[in-house]
């Protein structure tokens, strides 16, 4: 998860009572920091940004100050991401990468991004569009979604399509939940197979040019794919 996280933060049971007579709350106390005016879309539309984390207000310190956990909660896959890299590049003793879906401001030195859990559905496939661009401004070129989707069943057709467009994302990868049906280009048949087989082949005819890309990229930080606006 590359945070402080916990699937159970007491939404379903917000109270713990001793032999009936004295009870506490097991939530956050409320504060504007669990409740934002503006709540990221990431929250998934639940009310407390606290939800699955720590409390906003929790204190964490680095031995010299004091912080709430609201101020350092996105730092933590920022945090991760350069001693990964150097673990990994120390293991291998060769150049390597590293993709997480917990990234800050200046993540994209250490690591790629990938756009998270996605499901097999055609505004999915849209909408990774608007990730792959946005994430370029922000300075993380390196970034692609799941590929026909992480989530749900998904059709010949909508797969076909996502390995055509994927072919083009920064990082390219398709793949799903262990509890949906296969989805890779061996599992399919027919124009559609050989339409996936197709992309990925032209993959492969432009790795020399995106390798030029991000040599661009480090040098003089540019992007790997922008919007028409930037041109």
């Amino acid at each position: 998860m590359n945070e402080p996280a916990n699937f159970g933060t007491n939404e379903n049971k917000p109270t713990y009572c001793e032999n009936k007579t004295e009870c506490w709350s097991l939530k956050c106390p409320e504060s504007p920091y669990e409740n934002p005016p503006y709540n990221p879309v990431s929250n998934l539309g639940k009310d407390r940004l606290s939800t699955k984390t720590l409390c906003m207000e929790s204190v964490q310190s680095d031995g010299q100050k004091d912080y709430r956990h609201y101020d350092v909660h996105s730092l933590y896959g920022l945090s991760q991401s350069e001693p990964t890299l150097k673990a990994v590049e120390f293991a291998t003793r060769a150049r390597s990468l590293v993709i997480s879906r917990s990234t800050y401001p200046s993540s994209g030195r250490f690591t790629g991004h990938w756009l998270g859990d996605n499901k097999s559905k055609w505004d999915d496939l849209h909408r990774s569009i608007i990730g792959m661009l946005e994430f370029n401004i922000f300075g993380i070129p390196y970034v692609g979604a799941d590929v026909c989707g992480f989530m749900e069943d998904t059709t010949p057709e909508l797969c076909m399509r996502w390995m055509q467009l994927g072919a083009f994302y920064p990082f390219f990868r398709n793949h799903n939940n262990k509890d949906q049906k296969d989805q890779d280009p061996g599992a399919f048949e027919g124009d559609e197979q050989k339409a996936m087989r197709e992309a990925v082949k032209l993959r492969y005819t432009l790795n020399p040019y995106l390798y030029t890309l991000f040599y661009h990229v480090q040098v003089h930080g540019d992007t790997v794919v922008r919007p028409l606006f930037h041109e």
